[in-house]
């Protein structure tokens, strides 16, 4: 087994992890919140949507209700609003199923323009951001850890610097004033 395929192995199983992560922050919560203004327009404009796609299919932009909103999420909510009880689930499980693309187009375009692990990386800070927002109570210690894991990581970026030289360096060029 070559080194390459192990490490591309090794940040597929991180990929992996961050997925699982992300699916299940999301679907744990997905009642937990109360529905808001926006999220109770877009399931109305589904509603109609689904009820009659060739008059409502243009519902947000043709005037009817002077709001402009774009009709994306009311296009992927329509054909599902009807499946199950409760459409405030189901808008959010149609929300879900489209940041589940977006998860992994961000690991595509990480992956595209840089590397693997790039790519990894930036679907697992994707899949975290969730968490940091749901976690506005403790922003000032989150601020300061990343503070504090930002400078080590630094530190430990530029350890084989010899600072001192460059300053020698900088003094020796400046004119004598």
């Amino acid at each position: 087994m070559s080194s390459g395929y192990a490490n591309r192995a090794r940040w597929r199983t991180v990929l992996w992890i961050a997925f699982g992560l992300f699916v299940l922050t999301r679907v744990l919560t997905l009642t937990a919140f109360p529905i808001f203004n926006d999220e109770a327009i877009y399931l109305q404009y589904s509603q109609r949507i689904h009820e009659n796609w060739a008059k409502n299919k243009f519902i947000s932009i043709n005037g009817e209700f002077t709001d402009w909103k774009p009709p994306l999420q009311y296009w992927l909510t329509a054909p599902f609003i009807e499946w199950g009880n409760d459409p405030l689930v189901v808008g959010r499980i149609v929300a879900v199923l489209a940041s589940v693309a977006g998860f992994f187009a961000i690991y595509l375009f990480a992956k595209e323009l840089f590397s693997e692990r790039e790519g990894v990386v930036a679907a697992a800070l994707y899949a975290m951001l969730y968490a940091l927002l749901q976690a506005e109570d403790y922003s000032l210690l989150g601020g300061s850890i990343l503070l504090f894991a930002l400078l080590a990581a630094t530190m430990l970026a530029t350890r084989r610097v010899d600072w001192y030289a460059l300053t020698a360096h900088t003094a020796k060029a400046a004119p004598a004033a």
